[in-house]
């Protein structure tokens, strides 16, 4: 199969809410890369296509677009239909510019289902997305350079992105690709930092009666202070409660672990309703890790700084897994990293891994201690051998 076949492909998976996590890391890289005509015409497709279909692109949405890039690209309006800004942009080689604003960095879905405010959050994050948000106030944009530096960032103000897309009912869900984290504004001023490959779940009319948010992958928390009404995280595992606060939770479903690490204020830790332990508080410095094997909850004490390092570009390992670290940095550098070197995988490590270098320099500050070795890279594949 072609780039272009492949790309179209992959496209339309991602049109119909059918594409894993590394089919939409793989249509990024590949956008990066076809002509500009390429994408032109598979712009103008898919948006003649929402034409037809409003739950993708509602006519109140295509006319924020149309306002947002006219804006932004600072180009003059063309006359006529609106509908056909498509073709007008093309001549500008804006096609590229919309789609890339479209798909490329953070993607907000907004979740408008038939359940409304009685169907879960869970059942949210799982459910098919309706139709893309207008994401051009959302600046996370390009790969993450696996030569240069990780961890492209943004701030995104949810509640402007719900005032932008027109929709307060349902739930909202944002995406981070893998290669990139981002720094959210809740309605309520908490803040919430998500890590490479995670997925956050909001209302759209968040309050203090609907302030349940539901997290995959990991994310450092700020809540602020809650005096009546707790705010709650959810993950698949477990319930946190929250009063006012700051605490990090990592959830990632090819973890073999659901964690929670609190660093000021106070959390409870409540089950999800297909496991059995006991609700309990911790206090700062205190780790709640759920082992998804065995179903039993450990609370341990910890530097918790360091369990947010990720958020200061830098990853602290302490007695850390070598498998676990490549995990970790795949997630971080967007990339595919394979040992060939035939180095114990359970062997550990302890220091701090700087996340502005490259990951070449990365893995050569890991495999330094081996003797000779050698790293091949093709585009975002890293292969450590002897």
């Amino acid at each position: 199969m072609n780039e272009k076949d492949r790309l179209e492909q992959l496209f339309s998976l991602f049109y119909s809410q059918n594409a894993s996590a590394k089919e939409i890391d793989e249509f990024f890289r590949l956008i990066e890369d076809v002509p500009n005509e390429v994408l032109e015409a598979l712009a103008h497709k898919y948006f003649e296509a929402g034409k037809e279909q409003e739950l993708l692109f509602p006519s109140q949405l295509r006319e924020r677009l149309y306002a947002k890039i006219i804006d932004v690209g600072n180009i003059p309006a063309p006359d006529g239909d609106r509908n056909n800004f498509i073709r007008h942009f093309a001549r500008f080689g804006w096609a590229a510019a919309v789609i890339a604003a479209i798909l490329i960095g953070v993607l907000l879905y907004p979740w408008t289902g038939r359940q409304g405010r009685d169907g879960t959050l869970a059942d949210a994050a799982n459910k098919h997305q309706h139709y893309l948000k207008d994401t051009s106030a959302v600046q996370v944009h390009g790969t993450a350079d696996t030569v240069g530096s990780a961890l492209a960032e943004s701030v995104i103000n949810v509640a402007e992105l719900t005032r932008l897309s027109g929709v307060t009912d349902g739930f909202s869900t944002i995406t981070v690709p893998y290669g990139k984290r981002s720094e959210l504004m809740l309605p309520d001023s908490s803040k919430v930092w998500l890590n490479a490959g995670s997925q956050l779940t909001i209302p759209n009319e968040f309050d203090a009666s609907n302030n349940e948010v539901f997290l995959i992958g990991e994310g450092y928390f700020e809540v602020s202070e809650r005096k009546t009404t707790p705010f709650y995280v959810r993950t698949a595992d477990m319930y946190i409660k929250v009063m006012g606060t700051s605490f990090n939770v990592s959830a990632y479903p090819d973890d073999g672990y659901t964690s929670a690490v609190l660093l000021s204020g106070k959390i409870e830790i409540e089950p999800a309703s297909t496991l059995d332990f006991q609700n309990i508080a911790i206090a700062p410095g205190t780790s709640a890790m759920l082992n998804r094997t065995d179903k039993k909850l450990k609370i341990q004490r910890v530097t918790a700084e360091d369990e947010i390092s990720w958020t200061k570009r830098q990853l602290i390992l302490k007695n850390t897994q070598l498998s676990e670290i490549l995990t970790r940095l795949s997630r971080i550098y967007n990339a595919e990293i394979v040992d060939d070197f035939g180095r114990d995988s359970a062997v550990t490590f302890s220091g701090k891994l700087d996340l502005t270098m490259p990951l070449t320099d990365v893995l050569k500050i890991i495999y330094d201690s081996n003797g000779e070795y050698q790293i091949n890279q093709i585009e975002g594949r890293y292969v450590i051998s002897k």
